[in-house]
């Protein structure tokens, strides 16, 4: 049946597009936290080296917000986002094409 044939293609593109699909976790500045813990829950609840949790908590300061960790795993990614609203961050997933994918 040829019917059958186009759902395992829609089958394929579905797992194609999940496969290319990124999941960045955005801190977002808030007027709550210092700077100082933000910086100490990146690294004790997210899993951030210094450097990373410290650029991303000036990213969030300087422009608004800053990138915590971009993630190909949904589960991880909302995982992640969930640490870290339990410190009282203010982040969240965007859920994201990557870029040179078909």
């Amino acid at each position: 049946d040829d019917d059958d044939d186009d759902d395992d293609d829609d089958d394929d593109d579905d797992a194609t597009k999940a496969a290319a699909r990124e999941y960045r976790i955005v801190l977002y500045n808030d007027r709550f936290n210092t700077r100082a813990r933000v910086q100490a829950a990146l690294v004790t609840a997210g899993g951030l080296t210094d450097d990373e949790a410290t650029r991303a908590m000036l990213d969030a300061h300087q422009t608004g917000a800053g990138l915590v960790a971009a993630l190909r795993n949904e589960t991880l990614a909302y995982d992640l986002c969930l640490k870290l609203r339990a410190e009282d961050l203010l982040v969240e997933v965007q859920r994201q094409q990557r870029t040179g994918q078909t």
